[in-house]
């Protein structure tokens, strides 16, 4: 009779331990926005894929939302909103900055970065220290240095298209179109590296700076990728599971082993400068105008190694990408193509290469990159903000430190701004020249330039955005003056969601491409702009 007692009163504690759990873990705060039913413990983490989340993100806001903004439930005790439409991405991030401006804590970069792990500006929650850095890095972008650039940005942009005959055999676009990847990566890297570490990154081979440079943003993307590491700060308990019954086996010394890449690559770069200009050898780059006023700024030695990193992920990767995924769209719409290319001859002829490009000399050009960026957006789930207080939204409550995800596929593809937003259709941006008008900033004005958002949004929008589309124009008005693009196989392309990666950045999948020189006299324009080209670079071996 004891024994049954006993087993019963198990039982209930059981049974009570477990309402107990599925009650707090599927309540929602009051007026929390409408969402998809969650599960005991997990929430709504089971609905959430680790590959092309914007895509599941957009599906649930479709069925569960009536105005683009949705309420999850993470684990036991961790909320999120979903945006998913241009309105709301407008009204809550740009007129209401100061709530939406932070970041949650990143587990994943704290690991990764040297202690205490806050190093990284784009991860940086919000604050002094955030604001210190960014009005920094807003240097980067000032007249000054843009003019100091465009120098380099257009020689580096002659040996994308250029063939060098010489010991190093540095090949691009012209010699060896199969490795058109490597040459974009390194020819976006390149600009960056020269403009603030000084640096000539001059080939993609084994072994190179902007090659270990790319492996190492590889690993570091795939540590901050959903299920990267395990979600600790999501599902506490987790921490008592054995590691090698988890999928995460090992993802400790990953972990390290990025962080070391990483501070390593970014230390040798600050410590070049450093040398150089103690033997009075200056080349005028960012990091040396740091390192001048580095007592001043009170900035340690790790600041300002990460601030010259971070000013190299943010320039290469992502433009890199759009510029992949312009390459593919050129290849898969070759009417499109046609029309880019009788622009850019309108322009400039057929006996000079393009230079100095202006949106308003090439508005159909200017709309094609829009349409990448809208397309096939670089960061398709955006990096999340946090609230840092509560707030209300069209009877809605946010409560403070609430994760948002800022689904910017989702806002790109609303159909209430895009017609057919899944087709590739670059004239309407030049049906309607500016979308900026359904979203205004904090202080009632027309977000100047707001055509996508694939920079982000408020107070957190990409401070580089302006550098990347026109170094994006250089470079897709060089190429299509320079080459037809077409793919080995064009029966193989697949221009739909499938034909991209699913990790944290967008971009197509491995095609065969061909580039062919659009006439003899092209060719030999070409190889002469690189000869000069070349000789400007070399102040940066």
């Amino acid at each position: 009779m004891a024994l049954l007692i006993l087993t019963l009163g198990l039982l209930s504690s059981v049974l009570i331990l477990y309402s107990c759990i599925r009650l707090l873990s599927t309540r929602r705060p009051p007026n929390f926005p409408p969402g998809p039913p969650t599960l005991a413990v997990l929430g709504n983490l089971h609905q959430l894929p680790i590959k092309k989340q914007y895509l599941k993100l957009s599906e649930l806001c479709r069925k569960y939302s009536s105005n683009g903004l949705m309420g999850l439930r993470l684990g036991p005790s961790t909320y999120a909103v979903v945006i998913n439409s241009w309105k709301v991405a407008g009204d809550l991030l740009d007129q209401r900055g100061a709530i939406y401006s932070s970041r949650p804590f990143f587990s994943a970069a704290a690991l990764v970065m040297p202690a205490p792990g806050d190093y990284h500006l784009a991860l940086l929650q919000y604050g002094p220290k955030w604001r210190k850095e960014r009005k920094t890095v807003m240097e980067f972008l000032k007249k000054s240095e843009v003019e100091k650039r465009s120098l380099i940005e257009e020689a580096e942009s002659c040996q994308l298209k250029t063939l060098l005959t010489s010991p190093s055999k540095v090949y691009d676009l012209l010699v060896e179109p199969a490795r058109y990847h490597e040459h974009g990566r390194r020819y976006h890297g390149a600009i960056i590296m020269a403009s603030v570490f000084g640096t000539r990154t001059k080939a993609f081979v084994e072994g190179s700076l902007i090659k270990r440079f790319s492996d190492t943003q590889d690993d570091w993307e795939n540590i901050m990728a959903p299920g990267g590491i395990p979600p600790y700060e999501i599902l506490p308990f987790l921490k008592l599971v054995p590691e090698f019954l988890t999928p995460w086996r090992g993802w400790r010394q990953k972990v390290e082993s990025v962080g070391r890449n990483q501070h390593r690559l970014y230390r040798e770069q600050f410590l070049r400068v450093r040398e150089r200009m103690a033997q009075g050898r200056s080349k005028g780059c960012f990091m040396e105008d740091l390192l001048r006023r580095q007592e001043k700024d009170g900035y340690s030695d790790v600041d300002l190694e990460y601030i010259g990193g971070v000013l190299l992920e943010g320039g290469s990767d992502t433009t890199a990408n759009a510029f992949q995924t312009f390459l593919f769209a050129m290849a898969a719409y070759p009417s499109i193509l046609k029309m880019a290319q009788q622009e850019v001859d309108g322009v400039y002829g057929s006996g000079k290469m393009p230079t100095e490009t202006k949106e308003e000399e090439l508005p159909f050009l200017t709309a094609c990159l829009l349409e990448v960026l809208r397309w096939r957006p670089g960061f398709a789930s955006g990096i999340p903000h946090a609230t840092t207080r509560d707030d209300m939204y069209e009877g809605s409550f946010i409560p403070a430190n609430t994760a948002v995800l800022v689904n910017i596929w989702g806002i790109n593809h609303d159909p209430e701004v895009f017609e057919n937003p899944e087709v590739f259709d670059p004239t309407r941006f030049l049906r309607y020249p500016r979308d900026s008008q359904r979203s205004r900033g904090e202080d009632g004005n027309i977000l100047p330039g707001r055509r996508v958002w694939s920079f982000g949004g408020g107070r957190r929008t990409c401070v580089g955005q302006d550098m990347a589309q026109k170094s994006l124009l250089l470079t897709t008005a060089k190429v299509v003056w320079c080459f037809d693009i077409e793919a080995a196989s064009p029966d193989k392309i697949d221009t739909s969601v499938n034909g991209f990666h699913g990790g944290i950045l967008m971009g197509p999948k491995p095609w065969e491409a061909r580039f062919r020189v659009r006439g003899e006299d092209r060719k030999c324009i070409i190889e002469r702009e690189w000869e000069k080209a070349d000789a400007y670079l070399r102040e940066f071996e």
